[in-house]
């Protein structure tokens, strides 16, 4: 207003263009403003007469709200002053999303103004006709939607220094901002304004925060979409200039990787598929692991994005617990479990074979599973002298650690594999070889008994395809039953042994049978009853003429029937014995064509299957019975006998050959010694050389039926004397009780002679 007291306006105000983010002083837009205003005095201010106010505000629609005395085209407009107050908060204009321009020119001489506050900036100008606009406001070309702009009274602005420090940091469908590090000069701040958009779209005004309150967190953002912020500081009497833009991503944290675990030995090889990233990349991945008895997780290292890894030194057997989770921007996802156990493969068994007829059964141990059950085995065979081509897989039933092959070839040697199966694999091979067979064949045994044992033999069987090793003998008496039987030992592969200890005359039975890989084969058998020799005889000799018949009793067997006697005399004083031949197995015999008057030995021995037995032994004189009544026809002139009968000269019936001595048995002289022959007297006591009689036992020589005595030349002997008794070493006593003495044996002595005389004289008549 002059002095006139009229109002002055701007006759001409050039554009005045607010940039958002230019950061323009008052001074420089007043500047502006003086090189293109043309000022002209105006009697009054005409409004433009076809617009109307609401014309202020065109995008968007409350951009700008019209005075109140600009409601009508009749209100007039107040004048501006004369200058233009411009707030220099501004925001940023290389910001796509800002205000890019407010424009406002005047065209005529009345200068219209309007205060125009938003939340990036206030800023009071004139308002000016254009071309567009009879008022001359150009609104912005693209304005935020949350900004409102509307005629207020003008915000000073508090001259600060620098910007907030603001960071900004991602989570869940929200975004934290933190701010600081603004000087304030001492100005009290009152709270903090905070604005953001996402990318693209209008900035939205967010709460106000208090004074006190460095952060906050804005919610219900969607994840995975940019957002860019900004806070600007409020002070009692006006605003600081907004901070730089900071740009988040809200996102969630990763879902759960699916994790899976692989055992092995004294390691864990861990995979997963990467998860739901949450709207933030992965970037890596958090593994931990324990086991299950234990409560304290170790992390274990990971290569960035990498899905898998391979976690070692661990212990078989020992179950483990795993985890893995995902990581994005947000933080640590959920972590995906799984359980292991490390294992290695089965140790390796212990094989043993069994050999058969025409088979081999394996049997084996359970090895150590390594950490993971056994759940199988595999089995192959093969010829010992083929090569690797050869193996044959042998079915196996499971986890049984028996098997059966069949179909082989008796003594064939075959090798045998056998490994264990666990979840990790086969374990390493345990190996045997075996050569099928059959049980040996049965022996033939043999015994020869002897006193009190039994001697057995037998022959060595075919051992169908396995060495004998052995012998497995056994006996038992044979009238018990087999829980009877007795084993005796053997000595390794010998074909004999000597069973003793045992019962003369008790039957026994004998079994035997061989031994090799396969087992026991059948028993050869016989019985056999232990003996020995028989027990020696008691003899009893009775004398007579020229005789002597002897008895005995029966001996024991010994355990072996006996099945005949041996009987043998002898002179006394001579040492060849001579052989009587028995019957069979009677108990007596007659001796006859003896010397009577001579002594004579006599023995008995009884024979059974075992041999012969001691002899039982006795000594006795034949003798002419004292009442005999002599015939002296061919006797000497004193009527006395003295050529001896012509049957008593010893005999040597039958074969003379001795008898061989058996076991137990003295050493005997052989029987085809010299005898001492006794002349035989004939005709008229004439003697001549005979042939000995055979002596029929139980008869005296030269006797009839009934034992009458015979006749002999003209001389005639009988007996009737009885001899008594003799054992065995005794003397024949006469009747008187003495002994014989020297009287007699020279009588003895004085017959023979004459009697050799005699038979001298009748040899010489013969040949004259």
């Amino acid at each position: 207003m002059n002095s006139k007291g009229k109002k002055i306006g701007y006759t001409s105000l050039a554009m005045i263009t607010l940039i958002s983010g230019m950061g323009a002083t008052p001074s420089a837009l007043a500047s502006q403003t003086d090189r293109d205003v043309q000022t002209e005095q105006v009697e009054k201010v005409q409004p433009a007469p076809d617009k109307t106010a609401d014309t202020l505000a065109t995008k968007p629609e409350d951009a700008v709200e019209k005075p109140s005395e600009a409601t009508s085209t009749e209100s007039p407009v107040t004048p501006v002053a004369d200058s233009v107050a411009v707030d220099s908060t501004s925001p940023d204009s290389s910001k796509p999303d800002q205000p890019k321009e407010t424009v406002i020119s005047e065209t005529n001489t009345t200068t219209p103004t309007a205060d125009i506050t938003n939340a990036v900036t206030d800023k009071t100008v004139p308002a000016a006709k254009s071309a567009a606009n009879d008022f001359g406001l150009k609104a912005a070309e693209r304005v935020a939607a949350p900004m409102q702009q509307t005629t207020k009274a003008k915000t000073p602005k508090v001259d600060i220094e620098g910007l907030l420090n603001v960071t900004a940091t991602p989570g869940s469908n929200q975004i934290t901002l933190e701010w600081g590090g603004l000087s304030t000069s001492g100005i009290s701040i009152t709270s903090y304004t905070i604005q953001y958009q996402p990318t693209g779209a209008p900035w939205f005004t967010g709460p106000s925060v208090g004074a006190l309150q460095t952060s906050e967190t804005i919610t219900s953002l969607t994840n995975g979409v940019q957002y860019n912020f900004q806070v600007q500081v409020n002070f009692s009497d006006g605003s600081s200039q907004m901070s730089s833009i900071v740009s988040a991503t809200p996102a969630a944290v990763p879902s759960t990787p699916p994790l899976w675990a692989y055992s092995g030995d004294g390691e864990v090889n861990l995979a997963w598929s990467a998860p739901n990233d949450g709207g933030s990349p992965i970037i890596g991945y958090s593994v931990r692991y324990k086991s299950t008895d234990s409560s304290m997780w170790i992390p274990y290292p990971t290569d960035g994005t990498a899905t898998s890894t391979t976690i070692d030194g661990l212990q078989n057997g020992q179950m483990y617990n795993f985890q893995v989770a995902a990581i994005n921007a947000s933080g640590i996802g959920s972590y995906g479990s799984a359980t292991a156990t490390p294992i290695s493969v089965p140790d390796t068994p212990v094989l043993t074979p069994i050999p058969g007829d025409g088979q081999v059964k394996l049997t084996w141990t359970v090895p150590d599973d390594g950490g993971a059950p056994i759940t199988g085995y595999t089995l192959r065979y093969k010829p010992t002298d083929s090569d690797d081509t050869a193996w044959v897989t042998y079915p196996t039933d499971g986890t049984a650690t028996t098997a059966t092959i069949d179909g082989l070839t008796n003594g064939q040697s075959y090798d045998f594999e056998i490994a264990a199966i666990n979840y990790l694999g086969a374990g390493a091979y345990g190996s045997t070889q075996a050569i099928p067979a059959a049980l040996p064949a049965a022996p033939e045994l043999t015994p020869t008994r002897g006193d009190g044992q039994v001697e057995l033999t037998w022959t060595v069987p075919d051992d169908d395809g396995s060495p004998i090793t052995g012998y497995a003998l056994r006996y038992k008496p044979t009238d018990s039953d087999d829980t009877a039987w007795v084993t005796y030992p053997t000595d390794g592969t010998a074909t004999a042994v000597t069973i003793d200890g045992l019962t003369n005359g008790q039957s026994y039975d004998f079994e035997v049978a061989a031994i090799n890989a396969i087992g026991t084969g059948a028993y050869g058998s016989n019985t056999a009853i232990p003996a020995t020799v028989p027990a020696a005889p008691v003899l009893t000799p009775t004398p007579g003429d020229t005789q002597v018949d002897i008895s005995w009793t029966m001996p024991d067997d010994n355990g072996s029937p006996i099945v005949g006697f041996i009987l043998q005399y002898k002179l006394t004083t001579e040492d060849n014995w001579i052989t009587v031949p028995t019957v069979d197995t009677d108990l007596t015999a007659t001796i006859t064509g003896l010397t009577n008057g001579l002594d004579y030995d006599f023995r008995v021995a009884a024979i059974n299957e075992i041999g012969t037995g001691n002899y039982g032994e006795a000594t006795t004189t034949p003798n002419k019975a004292a009442d005999n009544t002599e015939d002296n026809t061919g006797g000497d002139n004193t009527g006395n006998n003295t050529t001896p009968p012509t049957d008593v000269t010893p005999t040597v019936p039958g074969n003379t050959t001795p008898a061989t001595p058996q076991p137990g048995e003295s050493q005997l002289p052989s029987t085809g010694g010299s005898t001492t022959p006794t002349p035989d007297k004939t005709g008229n006591d004439s003697q001549s050389g005979k042939t000995p009689s055979t002596p029929v036992p139980g008869h005296l020589p030269g006797t009839g039926t009934g034992g009458t005595p015979a006749k002999v030349g003209n001389n005639t002997r009988t007996s009737n004397a009885t001899t008594p008794t003799q054992t065995a070493n005794q003397k024949l006593l006469p009747k008187s009780g003495r002994a014989f003495g020297a009287n007699q044996l020279l009588i003895i002595i004085g017959s023979t002679l004459l009697g050799l005389i005699g038979a001298f004289g009748l040899l010489y008549r013969k040949r004259r």
